[in-house]
């Protein structure tokens, strides 16, 4: 058994990790939620966003300095709606859609998520 309704990490503590998990579940430690104040793993989580997604998006990337976001290809049209706001080109990378940015240079325009063209200064 795995994930949320197993006990494989605990099983694998008891044999002094002597294999390695695709996937475990501990729960999440009381109080704490880094996430609490965005909408954004939820979105993620059931694959679309609601409609002030674009600009949560940018706080989020902002907020925790991501400066890429990969997409398995066969998740891509699974995950359409929330690829969708993003207006700049990603790199095909074997199985993965790689959309790299510095997260200063993101601005949303029109509900669109767009990088700011060379020479602009970045703002927040």
């Amino acid at each position: 058994p795995s994930g949320i309704h197993g006990y494989a990490i605990p099983w694998q503590a008891e044999t002094n990790f002597y294999y390695n998990l695709a996937g475990g579940w501990l729960g999440q430690a009381e109080g704490i939620h880094p996430y609490a104040d965005m909408t954004i793993p939820n979105d993620f989580h059931r694959k679309w966003g609601g409609a002030d997604y674009p600009r949560q998006l940018v706080q989020f990337i902002r907020k925790h300095k991501i400066g890429a976001l990969l997409v398995d290809k066969d998740q891509e049209e699974s995950c359409a709606a929330l690829l969708r706001p993003i207006h700049f080109p990603p790199v095909r990378v074997g199985g993965i859609v790689l959309y790299r940015f510095n997260p200063r240079r993101l601005m949303v325009k029109d509900n669109a998520i767009e990088l700011l063209p060379p020479g602009r200064p970045s703002g927040r």
